[in-house]
């Protein structure tokens, strides 16, 4: 620590700060261009001139960049020294005599850093009245424009792209005043995390390509703080509506979640929300009706019901919703669970009893080695991001996978393991950090090493490939090494819906269903009989519901199979509470009320509650979404830490030894093959699902009874609901004996990870 000076201003810093770093945290922002706070200063655009005062008699002042410059204590700054000012007025008068005069019609207008420097820096008029450069803007894909005739060249774009995301397919082309920030040629941008490009650039040479079709200014906007619903992580996010719709959300900063960025998937995916597929009229029978009217109608139905009601939940809806969904079956006598699916409910229930130490991303980030045992990049993809930074750093990261993850380029070492291997070999990891003498082959010896030998390890893994077993496998790993450990968990609010649901209660519900118990159901923001892990299962008790009460927001198969419809508000349209991977309970605001207006599920749900006669279900409700915390999370707010006194209990989930599973002689393991768009909400994005990799099925290059069939061979696969049919694909980074298999063709199989498949060619 130290002080040092900018014009008389005392200013505190940290050892290491620059001086434009230690100034912003104390208020005063230096102009700047290539400075950024999570990427650092370059010192290429030279706008954050200030005048360094001599420090001994006989020096003269010297004009330095303050983003390389380094506090010292007692140094004193000038900002407002004359040669400063004009160092800095002469940048931007440079940087303006090829800048096109479009300010009126630009994207960027109203959030130009440009401007806003050339207003607060001047010079105000142009003398410059030369031809000006021009470039070739490029087609990036259906997610980023690009306008390359607004370049300052700051250089943010590929620091970010390539050295901070680690991306490959963009950077910096030619040289002296025709630097062009592209790609070779046109073509998607291939980065998880390219939507970023927006908000990093300056100036508008990157814009929202989704927002420009629907644009609206920026200062027009309707905004609240909100939180993503496309994955566990729970990043800040910031959405913005105008006249009824939702057209573009941007990061907002938290530094217990994500300081500076979002990935694409919680970028674009809002889109859900305005696809011309989402059902907004509720129905009865297949009779379209007012909300009102079908709520009544409904309510009645459910009275009448003689059987015993049942509840399903779901990870991706809030804790107001299905904790008042709870509150409905108890009230009822009836049983809940957030979960379709038995065993996924089992590993989320273990993966946040071990999360009692999971790490934050800055955390993870600062990590000096990692194991990841998945695909991080397809479940929860700012995880990603974060683990990046430790490869970036030249850290040890190991990666254990059964099917292709972006990581394993980045790995310093990866472990191509079938599903069945993973959990065997985290134990053996575990025994030989409880023990150096047992036994264990060169390579997991070799991981063995890096980790023991870190002073601040952490292990990460996807709850969703491990199964709850091997989850407990990592979280004793974790324990052995001494490393933090943390699980990217299925859906924005599973660690929450774990909180509300006892261990076994997803067996509960199904097994009622299917002895007949059961006859009532209703499902909240799920889709058991759809796409949802489990349906193999659910789908065969539809025939044994007399009456399916659906609540959604999207067109999912369960939807269609209804008997009774209720439309429910988007995440943007709408306020509740996630609890992300960490515990950390996050409140998010509602940002625009869409015409006619949509229930939030919890209203929905307690509406129904009055309307049987059960009105005490609200004042419980709302004890049990808040019960684990000291009081409700507000949007703004970094968030609330759930307490580990709370989720200790749902160890109890999980077998207590690991058993790999089982795969019957002549049949091979399937494996979940993720991309970084594949959500239920980001699948209703048009422009983000553009994206998604073609429909394949994926297995190790030389594998198969024939190991000469060629890439496109359609093969038939058998699963216990029935055959598909998919091109053959030899990718590396597939597991020997693992066919690698989209979230769609699994759920149509009806199998999970790990489960046996059946394929041959067609003739």
């Amino acid at each position: 620590m130290g002080t040092f000076y900018v014009d008389d201003r005392a200013i505190p810093f940290s050892e290491g700060d620059t001086v434009i770093e230690a100034a912003h945290e104390a208020g005063i922002e230096i102009p700047h261009f290539c400075y950024h706070p999570a990427l650092g200063g370059l010192g290429a655009c030279r706008l954050c001139m200030v005048e360094l005062q001599p420090g001994r008699e006989g020096e003269r002042p010297r004009t330095l960049a303050a983003c390389m410059l380094k506090a010292q204590d007692g140094m004193r700054v000038s900002l407002g020294a004359d040669k400063a000012v004009a160092a800095r007025q002469s940048v931007i008068e440079l940087v303006m005599t090829n800048h096109p005069h479009d300010c009126p019609v630009c994207d960027e207008a109203g959030e130009c850093h440009l401007q806003d420097a050339t207003i607060a820096v001047g010079p105000a008029y142009r003398r410059y009245e030369g031809t000006k450069r021009t470039f070739v803007n490029q087609n990036l894909g259906p997610l980023v424009w690009h306008d390359m005739d607004r370049c300052i060249t700051c250089y943010r774009c590929v620091r970010f792209y390539q050295d901070y995301a680690l991306g490959t397919d963009l950077g910096a082309l030619g040289s002296r005043n025709r630097v062009y920030f592209g790609r070779a040629g046109d073509g998607p941008l291939e980065s998880p995390f390219a939507g970023n490009l927006v908000e990093v650039c300056p100036t508008g040479v990157f814009t929202d390509k989704v927002f420009r079709r629907h644009f609206g200014r920026v200062w027009d906007l309707q905004t609240a703080p909100s939180v993503c619903p496309h994955c566990s992580v729970g990043c800040n996010t910031l959405p913005g509506a105008r006249s009824g719709s939702l057209r573009r959300v941007t990061h907002r900063s938290n530094h217990r979640v994500n300081e500076w960025f979002i990935c694409d998937r919680g970028r674009y995916g809002h889109r859900y929300s305005e696809s011309p597929q989402r059902p907004l009229k509720a129905r009865i029978d297949g009779r379209e009706g007012e909300l009102a009217e079908i709520l009544a109608a409904t309510a009645d139905r459910l009275a009448d019901a003689q059987g015993v009601v049942a509840g399903l939940g779901s990870v991706r809806e809030d804790m107001e919703g299905n904790a008042a969904l709870r509150s409905l079956m108890a009230a009822m006598d009836g049983w809940y669970s957030a979960h379709a699916s038995p065993h996924l409910e089992a590993a989320i229930s273990e993966a946040a009893a071990a999360s009692e130490l999971a790490p934050t991303l800055n955390e993870i980030a600062a990590a000096d080695a990692v194991l990841v045992v998945g695909d991080l990049t397809g479940h929860a993809p700012m995880m990603d991001l974060a683990v990046r930074q430790v490869a970036r750093a030249g850290r040890p990261l190991i990666l254990m996978h059964s099917v292709p993850a972006p990581l394993a380029v980045h790995a310093t070492q990866a472990l191509t393991l079938g599903p069945g291997e993973l959990g065997g070999a985290l134990t053996t990891l575990r025994r030989r950090a409880e023990n150096p003498n047992a036994r264990a082959n060169a390579a997991l010896n070799a991981v063995s090493a890096l980790l023991t030998e870190a002073q601040r390890p952490v292990v990460l893994g996807v709850a969703e490939t491990l199964g709850a077993a091997g989850c407990r496998a990592l979280a004793r790993l974790a324990k052995a090494v001494g490393a933090r450990c943390a699980f990217a968990l299925p859906g924005a609010n599973a660690f929450g819906t774990a909180l509300l649901s006892r261990p076994g209660d997803g067996e509960r519900v199904l097994h009622s269903v299917e002895n007949g118990e059961v006859d009532t159901l209703i499902v909240l923001g799920s889709d058991p009989f759809g796409s949802d892990p489990g349906a193999a299962r659910w789908r065969a008790t539809r025939p044994k519901l007399k009456l399916l009460i659906v609540l959604d927001c999207i067109a999912t198969e369960t939807v269609r199979q209804a008997d009774a419809f209720i439309p429910l508000a988007a995440v943007a349209e709408r306020a509740g509470t996630f609890v992300n991977y960490g515990g950390l309970a996050q409140g998010y605001g509602k940002v625009f009320a869409r015409e006619p207006a949509l229930p939030d599920p919890y209203t929905a749900i307690s509406d129904l509650g009055h309307m049987v006669g059960l009105s005490r279900i609200v004042r419980n409700a709302e004890v049990m979404a808040y019960k684990y915390l000291d009081r409700p999370p507000r949007p703004r707010r970094t968030g609330i830490k759930v307490e580990s006194s709370a989720y200790t209990h749902l160890r109890a989930s999980a077998e207590a030894d690991f058993k790999p599973v089982a795969v019957p002689s002549g049949r091979w393991q399937a494996a979940l093959m993720t991309w970084y768009g594949d959500d239920p909400l980001a699948a209703f994005a048009p422009e983000l699902s553009s994206l998604a990799p073609a429909p394949a099925a994926c297995i190790a290059p030389g594998s198969g009874t024939d190991a000469t069939l060629p890439d496109g061979t359609l093969i038939r696969l058998r699963g216990p609901l029935g055959e598909i049919e998919l091109p053959l694909c030899h990718q590396a980074g597939c597991a020997e004996d693992t066919l690698g298999l989209s979230r769609a063709a699994m759920a149509a199989l009806g199998v999970a990870e790990g489960e046996g498949v059946e394929w041959e060619p067609l003739p």
